[in-house]
């Protein structure tokens, strides 16, 4: 199991690695199946697959997990979550997981054992997951995170790989092994190497969603620092997004989850607050089924400034985040 294109994790360079040792242990490369943990995003296309997997992808068979659709039922969690679950990876002898470790506002990181919950889940299974969201904390301490932990013992991942990345997406650690064991080692190093030192206080906040801003679902993880700054009068989401909105079949009008955006978890940052969205990308009106609609989008950064420097008085304290989903307050 690999993580999709929405993540930056190097899974061109860690596959080959793999299929080494598993070659070497006497399995062949015909009885290995790659699937892409696509959770309730897209699927891939042979081109992702490419850029994701590398020169592996048209050598291995590699398949696109669906959440409503090949699925096995294996019981469910002590909380009550339903194990609809892949039928490749429910029926693999061994299961290895490859993934990176990131900050994540529900289960405290990504990485570990979220390759099977959500990355391999039934849509079913990933709501009632997801409907155990509590305070934003330690990820061992919470119940999310803890169902996690549960459905992927009960489903058996073997093995995981996690990748800890530097300030400019390169790197800076890999922590393989036991999917508690080792994922919680690579949280201790992620915790010392996202680690920011805020200022007190801050006007303006513009937070750059890089690495995690393929499209806007994926964006609104750099605004949770805003969170640091009540006070703020203003707030930028600077975000790529070359795939546009993008989709999520949890969260995206007509799924389980989809709220108004008045009331969405995902865009409350900007709530009550000057707000703005600066990005190339061509967005449609489909975008306000996610953001509020006072949020202004703007592709020009002339434009941008044009519309923040009439609203400041005096000298304006604006603080900006560089890779704002993966830094970490402290």
């Amino acid at each position: 199991m690999v993580d999709d294109i929405s993540r930056p994790t190097p899974v061109a360079d860690i596959l080959p690695l793999v299929m080494e040792e598993l070659v070497a242990g006497g399995l062949e490369p015909g009885r290995v199946t790659v699937v892409v943990a696509t959770a309730c995003h897209r699927c891939h296309a042979a081109e992702d697959n490419l850029k994701k997997i590398g020169p592996l992808s048209e050598q291995l068979c590699v398949v696109n997990h669906d959440p409503i659709g090949n699925l096995v039922y294996l019981g469910a969690t002590t909380r009550g979550t339903p194990l609809y679950i892949n039928k490749y990876v429910a029926e693999a002898d061994l299961k290895v997981g490859i993934g990176c470790i990131v900050p994540h506002s529900m289960a405290g990181y990504g990485g570990g054992a979220k390759i099977i919950l959500p990355g391999v889940a039934g849509l079913e299974t990933v709501k009632a997951n997801h409907s155990l969201y509590g305070e934003r904390g330690d990820p061992a301490g919470s119940s999310l995170r803890y169902d996690i932990h549960e459905a992927a013992a009960k489903i058996g991942l073997d093995f995981i790989i996690n990748v800890v990345f530097t300030g400019d997406i390169r790197v800076g650690g890999i922590f393989s092994g036991h999917y508690i064991e080792a994922f919680e080692e690579g949280v201790r190093f992620a915790r010392q190497v996202y680690h920011t030192t805020l200022p007190d206080r801050a006007n303006v906040v513009i937070a750059n969603a890089y690495p995690l801003d393929l499209d806007l679902f994926q964006a609104c993880k750099a605004l949770w620092m805003a969170d640091h700054y009540p006070e703020a009068d203003s707030l930028v989401l600077v975000a790529g997004c070359p795939e546009g909105v993008g989709a999520h079949r949890l969260f995206q009008r007509g799924g389980p989850l989809w709220s108004e955006p008045e009331e969405s978890f995902m865009f409350n940052h900007m709530l009550n607050r000057h707000a703005v969205i600066f990005t190339p990308a061509p967005i449609g009106e489909e975008v306000y089924d996610l953001v509020p609609r006072h949020v202004k989008l703007l592709s020009r950064w002339e434009s941008m400034l044009e519309e923040l420097l009439p609203r400041q008085t005096g000298n304006a304290e604006v603080l900006y985040f560089p890779y704002a989903p993966l830094q970490i307050p402290g």
